[in-house]
């Protein structure tokens, strides 16, 4: 397309824009306090922004850019950003620079429209987690959401995420941020409402010479929210929906009422002096059995200790006092475990052997659980669990355990909300 005919869309867009926002001017003017309902308001619309702001949230964790002539309505259509509205200029997966987008298929401008003029609210929900690690500015980035929202011609509020906690999809606190706080009150109608995007979960070759999606974030996100999802070739497009992927694990069908250990029979502590050597990845659970259930228990764990020499030489001095004791570290092979089992058995103290069979998908949910809810869990990547796993081999009675126990991970919950998060999809792919 020429320069010149893309300048003449712009300014039609412009003057459309400019048309729509003059009609929505004179409309409900007063702004309505959350949680009031007068009867004379209908709630399919409220007040009418009529400056452009932007929001910083928690130190911009979180930023929300509120176009002019924004309205708070019952209908929310919401989008990703990048791959579903627009796309790279020069056709890289990343941008060069801000400057470095364009719209992603021409019919998106006029759909929006159709949309506001349909009584929905445009919103925008979008990962940028560049901009927490520093890799382009704030104030730089918000240039490009004004450009983006202005070639758009359509009144928008977008949310920007920019850190890895709640607000990141697929995790809703982007919606709730709207849900609260952002559209006065109004009722959200889900039934009414939709999210689209591209990180959806697709295969490779989902059409023809196309790449898999890089995530499910997208998919997960309406999933968590209950909201109906379309990709961007659905919605857009007309495209019929393809195959796409799951994760393998499903939050929702833990269960917090299970039985602990596997077989129910066997017993999670002891009357008599012994050792339990827990074994499984980081996030398995392993720390939450010993504080639940092995309380009279000496926990020793190395990432308090620094080292398993440390482990060593304090087991020692706690069975030397008479004192049961329990080993709350990964312990992986055999090599790892035998430097405990050689312990106890020169002092003839049985060993029993906690193997949690918590899955690795499960353990890495059990990970972002803990750094959405403890700002002081260290963050462990998945490559250190992906690595426990390629190392790992099964205990045996072989190694000189008295019993292994098999342990599933029962999850406890301090709060309703503390549930809520953790039966949601946490993780991205």
């Amino acid at each position: 397309m020429s320069k010149e005919v893309r300048d003449t869309d712009d300014d039609v867009d412009e003057k459309t824009s400019r048309e729509i926002l003059e009609k929505v001017r004179t409309k409900h003017q007063s702004p309505v306090p959350s949680g009031s309902k007068p009867e004379n308001i209908d709630y399919e619309e409220t007040r009418t922004i009529h400056n452009e702001t932007w929001e910083d949230v928690d130190k911009q964790a979180l930023m929300i850019f509120t176009a002019e002539g924004v309205q708070s309505r019952s209908k929310i259509a919401a989008y990703d950003m990048d791959g579903t509205l627009i796309t790279t200029q020069s056709g890289l997966v990343f941008p060069k620079d801000l400057n470095d987008w364009k719209i992603l298929f021409p019919g998106i401008p006029g759909k929006l429209k159709e949309l506001h003029s349909d009584g929905y609210k445009i919103v925008i929900f979008t990962n940028q987690g560049g901009l927490g690690l520093g890799k382009s500015k704030p104030n730089d980035f918000k240039q490009k959401i004004e450009r983006v929202v202005k070639r758009l011609a359509v009144p928008i509020q977008v949310f920007i995420a920019t850190a890895r906690d709640s607000y990141r999809k697929p995790v809703t606190g982007m919606w709730d941020r709207l849900v609260k706080f952002c559209n006065d009150g109004v009722p959200i109608d889900k039934d009414k409402s939709f999210f689209v995007g591209d990180a959806a979960g697709r295969p490779k070759d989902w059409a023809p010479k196309k790449k898999k999606d890089h995530s499910l974030a997208d998919r997960l996100f309406a999933l968590n929210v209950d909201l109906t999802f379309y990709t961007p070739e659905e919605h857009f497009l007309g495209q019929k929906p393809v195959k796409y992927n799951l994760p393998v694990f499903d939050p929702k069908r833990v269960e917090d009422n299970a039985d602990v250990c596997d077989p129910p029979i066997a017993q999670l502590s002891s009357k008599i002096q012994e050792v339990i050597l827990m074994v499984g990845a980081p996030g398995t659970g392993k720390t939450h059995v010993v504080q639940n259930y092995l309380k009279d228990y000496h926990h020793i764990n190395r990432d308090r200790l620094g080292s398993w020499q440390k482990c060593v030489a304090e087991m020692e001095k706690i069975l030397s006092k008479g004192k049961s004791v329990v080993i709350d570290n990964t312990n992986p092979d055999p090599t790892s475990r035998q430097r405990f089992l050689h312990v106890a058995k020169s002092k003839n103290i049985p060993v029993r052997c906690f193997l949690m069979k918590t899955s690795v998908e499960h353990a890495k949910h059990n990970n972002r659980f803990r750094e959405l809810t403890d700002p002081s869990h260290m963050v462990i990547s998945e490559i250190i669990i992906n690595s426990y796993v390629k190392n790992f081999v099964e205990p045996s009675m072989d190694e000189g355990f008295s019993e292994i126990v098999k342990i599933n991970f029962v999850p406890k919950f301090q709060s309703e909300k503390e549930r809520e998060l953790y039966t949601m999809y946490l993780l991205e792919k």
